[in-house]
């Protein structure tokens, strides 16, 4: 609490510190979330063409599942072997 003879009793403080706290860890989320996804991809199970198509045509899907599938796509669409962190 701000015990100041100038502190606004609007409460115009409080929300100013909310917004700035929602910012900030929103921020943060998004930068751990595009770091931690590149690297589920590259770290995921590599999966033959026929588990692939599976993939494809099944609609719900774990986290892990969708990392290889997406680790597949990559390496056919950029005709690599083996999809690695430096290639995002």
């Amino acid at each position: 609490m701000i015990d100041a003879p100038d502190a606004d009793d609007s409460g115009e403080i409080v929300k100013e510190v909310k917004a700035a706290s929602k910012k900030l860890y929103a921020e943060e989320y998004r930068a751990i979330a595009q770091s931690a996804v590149p690297e589920a991809i590259a770290d995921s199970e590599d999966i033959s063409d026929a588990q692939l198509k599976k993939l494809q045509n099944q609609r719900a899907k774990t986290p892990a599942e969708r990392h290889q599938q997406h680790k597949a796509e990559l390496s056919h669409g950029y005709e690599v072997n083996s999809y690695t962190n430096s290639l995002k």
